[in-house]
């Protein structure tokens, strides 16, 4: 798992200050998946959200390796069974 380790490397964002809006709904992304899952289903798909705790963020090469990990067998790091993994994949550029 070293290799997927140098391709997922955390990495820190800024906090910009509380924004709230009427009607959104706070979840707490470390209190583990069950919860989180069981958290979110309450609530209808257009709900909006205010994410806090851990979100794993990889682009498309790293779901690539993570792809090839799983294929020999070898698993996932417990952190990706843990927390939500975002794809931040290229977006298209605009014309």
């Amino acid at each position: 798992m070293d290799l997927i380790w140098e391709v997922l490397q955390p990495c820190w964002l800024s906090y910009l200050g509380p924004r709230t809006t009427p009607g959104e709904r706070k979840v707490n992304l470390n209190q583990g998946m069950a919860e989180v899952l069981k958290q979110l289903n309450q609530y209808p798909i257009k709900t909006r959200l205010s994410l806090t705790g851990t979100l794993v963020v990889a682009r498309d090469i790293a779901h690539a390796k993570l792809k090839e990990a799983l294929d020999r067998g070898d698993g996932l790091p417990q952190y990706l069974k843990d927390h939500p993994v975002y794809y931040a994949g290229p977006a298209k550029t605009p014309e």
